[in-house]
């Protein structure tokens, strides 16, 4: 009877933090790809299947997520509701995958999942067109694995069919998908794999071949592509190397700023010998010492100016430290039932970040996939030391989560209400067949994924994009 009770509060929490998600989600401005893809909806809904095969010849193989970025970018209270799922999915989904059981847990980890980096937080939640591609094929896959701690596992056709979906929003996380696959097929014939994980590993190949298939990479890689690139030459690949370490090198984990902190503080009170934690204090104050901001910039920012081939060594090392000390000194202290669990997240949240090593471009977004795994490992962590035990957890989580989301949310609404009086503004002169129209600037641009004035062209115009002129307001 008490565990039926504990059921039922739990659902109740997980409703309202649903419910909550949705208000919040509501605040979120359109920005960027948004404007095209509302335009659409606006003036062309009709040719929403042809685009698909469009898409695909002209573009890339993200067959689902493209289509998906269209298809429920309005009304606006559509996307916010397909925003709340998929975010409400995921939490609870880690929450599941961890064995985690008390409330308070799932209250800290709708903190965590929410609390990502501004930069990340804007472009996978905010920005609808990146919320379709990066967020969505993370809520299949992390639901697909917390479906398999159920009793009853998914069917056949329902892991085959989330395999295979999985793979067609965004290449990075494909290139993942696919060395599942691979690990899932080689235990399988080893006779270590069940059916369940058989038969994701199944799907996962169609969805591989179909993604890689399209046409539209055929331009990328002759290097033809203004916008992608894969580089070919040595003196190519190791440009492309330093500049993309410049982006990702601080966003693997120091930049992370709650999860390290987590991190850092359960594994020191987990670890039994002195010698230990003076080690794994001595690899935090490494890359504290490598990231730490400067005036003239932090020792990584110098270090790929001055001496590139040689910061991205020390890089790699202390973050190798870092995973190796985990995988051999921090793993064999958890429970057996989550050792492997652990072991799992850590290698996926390093796969995950190999791919975007030398491809052009990548953003913010591109870290969302290896950060999530990142943070099932640290909630693995903070269960083996006991802090989701107690009811304080519980009511400092959910009065966090609720911090944040009126302060994160208030800062959104404000530019929200400037969008909406730049839009009755624009729609007014348009109305008046004027060709100039100076707007209101957007309070907190931080918040938003472009600048002032990015992809307004492809929402409003008389015949074509460009042909009314944009200015704000100095």
């Amino acid at each position: 009877m008490a565990i039926d009770k504990m059921k039922n509060r739990r659902k109740y929490v997980l409703i309202g933090l649903f419910i909550l998600w949705f208000l919040y989600a509501l605040t979120f401005t359109p920005s960027g790809d948004d404007m095209e893809r509302i335009r659409f909806a606006q003036t062309d809904l009709g040719r929403l299947f042809s685009l698909i095969p469009e898409q695909y010849k002209q573009l890339n193989g993200r067959v689902v997520g493209n289509w998906l970025s269209f298809a429920l970018m309005t009304p606006f209270w559509l996307r916010a509701l397909v925003k709340a799922v998929c975010v409400s999915v995921i939490a609870h989904s880690l929450w599941k995958i961890a064995g985690l059981r008390s409330t308070g847990a799932l209250l800290l980890t709708f903190v965590l999942v929410t609390a990502m980096p501004l930069s990340i937080h804007v472009q996978v939640y905010n920005w609808s067109s990146g919320f379709f591609n990066y967020t969505v094929p993370m809520a299949l896959l992390l639901y697909f694995l917390a479906r398999t701690r159920d009793e009853k596992k998914p069917s056949p056709i329902v892991a085959a069919l989330l395999g295979f979906l999985s793979c067609l929003f965004v290449e990075h996380v494909t290139v993942f998908l696919l060395l599942v696959a691979g690990v899932i097929l080689l235990l399988h014939r080893r006779g270590y794999s069940r059916s369940d994980w058989f038969w994701f590993a199944i799907g996962i190949l169609p969805g591989v071949l179909v993604m890689f298939a399209s046409p539209g990479y055929s331009a990328v890689v002759a290097g033809d592509d203004w916008y992608r690139r894969v580089p070919v030459t040595f003196s190519s690949l190791s440009a492309q190397l330093f500049k993309n370490m410049g982006r990702l090198g601080p966003y693997v984990l120091v930049q992370q700023r709650l999860l390290p902190i987590l991190l850092i503080g359960s594994v020191f009170a987990l670890l039994k010998t002195n010698r230990d934690r003076i080690l794994w204090g001595a690899l935090f104050l490494g890359l504290l010492l490598l990231f730490f901001p400067r005036f003239q910039g932090s020792a990584f920012v110098l270090g790929l100016e001055q001496a590139p081939w040689r910061t991205v060594f020390v890089h790699q090392l202390l973050h190798a430290g870092v995973v190796l000390f985990l995988l051999f000194r921090v793993a064999p202290l958890l429970k057996k039932t989550d050792r492997r669990m652990f072991v799992g997240a850590l290698a996926s949240w390093v796969l995950l970040y190999v791919p975007l090593l030398i491809v052009q471009p990548i953003g913010p977004r591109n870290f969302y996939a290896a950060t999530l795994f990142l943070l099932l490992a640290v909630l693995l962590l903070l269960k083996q030391v006991g802090l989701f035990d107690t009811e304080a957890t519980g009511k400092a989580a959910g009065a966090l989560l609720l911090a944040l989301l009126i302060w994160r949310g208030g800062i959104h609404g404000a530019n929200t209400m400037v969008y909406a009086r730049r839009d009755a503004e624009i729609r007014a002169a348009m109305a008046q067949k004027e060709h100039f129209v100076t707007l209101e600037p957007l309070p907190y641009l931080r918040y938003m994924h472009g600048n002032q004035t990015e992809g307004l062209e492809n929402l409003y115009y008389y015949d074509q994009p460009g042909d009314l002129e944009l200015y704000v307001k100095e």
